[in-house]
């Protein structure tokens, strides 16, 4: 007699099928329970392309209806798509798919699991070095994601690796950005000392100082470090100004206070007339000066008399 064995490759493409019928009757519930169906058979198959197809279909279907019930589903959904690529294998979808599982699960307020999600989506990206573009924008709204949940220092560290494929890419704007929202969260934590070294790491960017981003760093490193010597409505006009820049490069920002950087308190005696502590920002602080206050404009640079301006 024969052995009877269930047409796998069939089940599959009449499943998906009825995904599509019940997607157009706007019953998105039946046509994800379809989807899913045809994802399994697939899977047993050994056809990880559909089934990856299948399931990013239900993972998309239930992202447009919007439920925040459902955020936790599709980003398991979508993590199932990053896996079904790999096996395929298809890498940049792979990992394009597991950004998309990084975002829900931000969106679902669950910090952990969308900080291990955002790392596995660097760690695909990073295998297609030719390919960095890809990886610029969902790991950009990746870091952005993070700071929103307060999770400062992972997304200190997805910006280290971002500032990576956005130096694959040549972008040397991007990467002065990265560095204004890694000045800003290490101010955020109080350490201004950590944040002009950051500065100072940034000034091997061709062009920072003269940048938007380099002057708005340099701007709230001035206002929020304590030795400065400038009038108090002077530091909000200055950090306002900044503050303003920021939001265009952190979105996370632009919903808050500038409040949120404490002013200066007065400088003890004996300092600099530049208010800068000597050596606090490293060996590049001693030729960096900053304009007296009735020189300054906010978010204007000086041509002259800063050293490392011409980098």
């Amino acid at each position: 007699m024969f052995k009877w064995k269930p047409d796998l490759l069939t089940a599959a493409s009449s499943f998906n099928r009825a995904g599509d019928a019940y997607a157009r009757a706007m019953r998105v519930n039946d046509a994800v329970d379809c989807w899913e169906r045809a994802a399994d058979a697939s899977t047993r198959d050994g056809n990880a392309t559909t089934a990856a197809v299948c399931l990013d279909k239900s993972a998309k279907a239930l992202e447009r209806e919007g439920r925040p019930e459902s955020l936790t589903r599709i980003a398991k959904m979508f993590e199932r798509v990053a896996e079904a690529f790999i096996r395929q294998p298809d890498v940049i979808r792979a990992a394009e798919s597991m950004a998309s599982a990084a975002a829900a699960a931000a969106k679902a307020n669950n910090g952990a699991e969308a900080d291990r999600l955002y790392s596995s989506a660097a760690d695909l990206f990073d295998a297609k070095p030719d390919r960095a573009v890809y990886a610029t924008k969902p790991l950009r709204a990746g870091a952005d994601h993070l700071v929103r949940l307060g999770m400062h220092r992972s997304a200190m560290t997805l910006f280290t690796r971002l500032m990576t494929f956005y130096e694959r890419c040549d972008q040397r704007e991007n990467r002065c950005a990265v560095v204004l929202s890694r000045v800003v969260l290490l101010l955020h934590a109080g350490d201004d000392v950590a944040a002009g070294q950051e500065f100072d790491a940034g000034m091997r960017i061709d062009g920072f100082l003269r940048s938007r981003e380099g002057a708005a760093a340099d701007d709230l490193i001035a206002v929020s470090t304590p030795a400065r010597r400038w009038p108090r409505p002077l530091c909000r006009d200055v950090r306002g100004a900044a503050w303003r820049q920021c939001g265009r490069v952190l979105p996370s920002c632009s919903a808050r206070s500038p409040a949120t950087l404490p002013l200066p308190a007065p400088p003890p005696a004996g300092l600099p007339l530049d208010g800068r502590r000597p050596g606090a920002r490293g060996d590049v602080s001693t030729r960096l000066r900053v304009p007296g206050p009735q020189h300054y404009h906010p978010g204007a640079r000086p041509q002259a008399g800063r050293g490392a301006g011409g980098r």
